[in-house]
């Protein structure tokens, strides 16, 4: 990155995201963590979207262990 671009907003933002449909589980969420461990300290939440792919709910990696698996 252009040492120009190391203090924007941009510079501090993370391009890895967890995004899933609304209709999985918790635990199907949980189960399928494992495949963004390569982006595991930019990760802290889960996107949950729509079947049109709209925001629904951003959630916490702390709420989904704290919620039963079959929610």
């Amino acid at each position: 990155m252009p040492a120009a671009m190391t203090d924007t907003a941009g510079s501090m933002m993370t391009t890895a995201m967890v995004i899933v449909p609304q209709s999985k589980t918790v635990g199907e969420v949980i189960e399928m963590l494992p495949e963004f461990s390569t982006d595991r300290s930019d990760i802290d939440g889960v996107l949950l979207v729509d079947t049109l792919g709209r925001l629904v709910d951003d959630v916490s990696l702390f709420e989904l262990l704290v919620t039963e698996r079959e929610t």
